[in-house]
């Protein structure tokens, strides 16, 4: 229901009423002028909603459709089946306005059938108030509880009432009483009303036994605290939208790095964890034991100003041990700072690492987003690309990435300019991946970042040129996260796994509709801002409200004085057409996370992952055989919290595990069978060959490291490479 007669959280009232005059004349005990001052609250007649179920966790709006979405102000509502057909008719009460009773003739029109239960409780509780109702009909069983109190001053239909489609009998109607006696009724006629009395309940419900007789033990245990596993990521607390108000989400948040792989030659994977800014990053050896000890933390000491954003073991010197670059970042560093240089460690074999020389690499000094070592000019030794996430104190403009070449023994030199001129400004790379080819192909280049479409680039004589087109990837602009390459359908071609922003967010974007940003210096106060307008309807708003605007902006004020004058303004109307013709416009197109499936012609085509897979932000995924059914399946991590109030936090995200089923579909594993459940922000998720058993470690932003090791058999297939 629409709700409320007047607007207290109106803005403008809120400034008139909080002035000193209005506040002496309320505390002057005097009841007209108080009854003028509250008049002066504004009134705004809203429409109720109704939004139908379409069985897939969306909703859609139908309050037209269905005849219930006349404006008013009202309150409370109740359903009841008023006229004995099956359906549930609404009563609306409305505010100085007459009650409304909706006639539902949904049973009559769609032919559905249904079921009333009517209980008989014993003793104080004659309406069964807590009792579950299990009734199982056409292949589904639902469960509702008489529960009667519904929303604000209201109280529903006292008798139960389910709709069961094309269904004429219910298997079977269990209905669990509050002292846990319960009673099952079989094969029973449906349209109709079913009376069912506490008095008749003979059986005693054990829910233990229950669960019991469902559940088996989870796919994954938790294996922290047995390996020995300590290590807690502490950010910073740095935050950028102090300085860039208009920042849609913190970039100072990205880590911790995180790297995995075998450093001393023993078989069992080793552990890499960057930390935040004044925190050192920690290398952990693990034993035969499978515990975890640390090691050279004197060494990642000396650079602990840095934060560390990601990081891979990987063999720069060729001389068969793996080194380990680290990408570092934070968002509040800039210019030629020195805390924005990546770091080299060279292996000696034996798992002790030293600081390569200076020279190693060129003086780079970015906000790193990502790093992926790959042999792009196939002379036998491992390059870089190195992708940057932000221009510091300036959103939305593109960092310069960079290409580096390897010359063999661990000495890097940028060669973007020469061989890959397209990727120097390619835009906000947050994660990128190289993908292996057939023997004697040269492996191609996948990006993806905030504002970008997925991008992909190949060796051409001698050149890696932007094949983004040829691929099919082009118009997937987006707030892209992360991306993984697998076999995901055994056809022997690695296809890419690609986290998003979801559709769980405030922000909706389409290919008609999209979001964008526009980054200029509006105003000439010196100082770049970013101006992200959002479809609501058919008109695209800004998503910055008049205070935030004005308050960087000052010389709006006079044209806006309050919060009605600048009411619905476009960004058209607020900028004057110079400015928005010289900002640079940045376009999100799809929010939705996805896999991209590789076709016998090279090209990718992009599927949604499951409706549970966009309820918040991925920002690590991992692709194996996890079940052990000989399917690649998908492990999915994200939330972002650091969100500004307007657009909410994203933390809907407890870690999600999607069983695979060899031809590129995908469903979720419910967490009482996975043994998922992940809280905080994951920024990183890696396979680990443990002394147990496969294993999964898990990187959080401000939170604990965690290990997850596998009770069942886990089998990596196929092409699966992930950071």
């Amino acid at each position: 229901t629409s709700g409320i007669y007047r607007r207290p959280n109106d803005l403008d009232y809120i400034n008139y009423v909080g002035n000193e005059a209005a506040q002496a004349a309320l505390g002057g005990g005097d009841p007209k002028q108080s009854l003028a001052i509250m008049h002066r609250m504004p009134q705004l007649r809203l429409p109720n909603k109704a939004f139908r179920n379409r069985g897939d966790l969306t909703f859609a709006d139908v309050g037209a459709e269905w005849g219930l979405a006349q404006t008013g102000f009202s309150t409370g509502a109740a359903y009841v089946d008023l006229d004995n057909d099956g359906a549930l008719d609404l009563v609306v009460n409305d505010i100085n306005g007459p009650a409304r009773i909706y006639r539902n003739r949904g049973a009559e029109r769609t032919g559905n059938g249904w079921l009333t239960v009517q209980l008989d409780g014993a003793g104080a509780n004659p309406a069964g108030i807590g009792a579950k109702v299990y009734v199982t009909a056409g292949g589904q069983t639902q469960l509702v509880e008489q529960m009667p109190t519904r929303g604000f001053q209201s109280s529903v239909d006292p008798r139960l009432h389910l709709g069961v489609g094309r269904a004429t009998r219910a298997d079977s109607v269990v209905v669990i009483w509050p002292d846990r006696r319960f009673q099952t009724i079989r094969d029973v006629p449906l349209n109709r009303t079913l009376v069912v009395a506490q008095s008749d309940a003979t059986g005693r419900w054990d829910y233990s036994a229950a669960r019991a007789a469902t559940s088996s033990p989870p796919l994954f245990a938790d294996a922290t605290a047995s390996a020995g596993f300590e290590f807690r990521h502490i950010e910073n607390g740095s935050l950028d939208t102090d300085r860039e108000p208009l920042m849609p989400h913190l970039l100072s948040a990205e880590g911790p790095a995180l790297a995995v792989g075998d450093v001393n030659g023993d078989g069992l994977d080793d552990v890499f964890v960057g930390g935040g800014k004044w925190q050192t990053s920690r290398l952990f050896i693990q034993s035969s034991d499978g515990r975890f000890v640390s090691r050279d933390d004197e060494l990642f000491a000396a650079d602990s100003i840095d934060e560390d954003v990601d990081a891979v073991f990987f063999d720069a010197d060729g001389d068969g041990d793996l080194d380990l670059y680290v990408v570092t970042a934070g968002n509040e560093f800039w210019g030629d700072a020195a805390q924005l240089r990546d770091r080299l460690y060279l292996n000696d074999g034996r798992g002790t690492f030293r600081k390569a020389p200076g020279d190693a690499l060129p003086r780079i000094t970015e906000n790193g987003g990502c790093v992926a070592p790959g042999d792009f000019d196939g002379d036998g030794d491992v390059d870089l690309f190195v992708g940057s996430r932000v221009v510091s104190r300036s959103y939305g403009l593109t960092p310069p990435s960079h290409l580096l070449r390897n010359d063999g023994r661990g000495r890097f030199t940028d060669v973007t300019a020469q061989v890959a001129p397209g990727l120097e400004r390619i835009g906000m790379v947050s994660d990128c991946v190289w993908l292996e080819g057939a023997p004697g192909t040269l492996p191609e280049l996948v990006l993806v970042g905030e504002w970008m479409a997925v991008r992909l680039f190949s060796m051409h004589e001698n050149q890696l040129v932007d094949r983004t087109d040829a691929s099919g990837l082009a118009g997937t602009e987006g707030w892209w996260t992360s991306v993984t390459a697998a076999d995901l359908n055994g056809d022997g071609r690695e296809d890419l796994v690609l986290g998003n922003l979801g559709l769980n967010a405030y922000l909706k974007a389409s290919d008609g509709r999209p979001v964008r940003m526009h980054v200029h210096d509006f105003g000439g106060t010196g100082v770049q801002k970013q101006i992200l307008e959002f479809y609501k309807g058919d008109t695209s708003y800004p998503i910055a409200g008049r205070d935030d605007i004005v308050r960087l902006i000052p010389s709006l004020r006079s044209r806006y004085p309050d919060y009605a004058s600048f009411g619905a303004s476009t960004v058209a109307e607020i900028f004057p057409q110079q400015e928005l013709r010289a900002a640079v416009t940045l376009t999100a197109r799809t929010f939705a996370s996805a896999v991209a499936l590789r076709t016998a012609d090279g090209r990718f085509a992009l599927k949604p992952l499951p409706i549970e897979a966009q309820f918040a932000p991925i920002y690590a995924s991992l692709a194996a055989d996890f079940d052990g059914d000989g399917r690649i399946d998908i492990l999915l991590g994200g939330n972002q919290h650091g969100v500004p109030p307007m657009l909410g936090r994203y933390d809907a995200s407890h870690g999600l595990l999607l069983r695979g089923d060899g031809d590129g579909e995908f469903t979720p594993i419910d967490a009482r069978q996975s043994g998922i459940v992940i809280e905080g922000q994951i920024r990183g998720l890696a396979h680990v060959r443990h002394a147990g058993g496969r294993a999964v470690v898990i990187a959080r932003n401000n939170d604990e490291v965690r290990l997850l090791r596998a009770q069942r058999r886990v089998v990596a297939r196929g092409a699966v490479r992930d950071r």
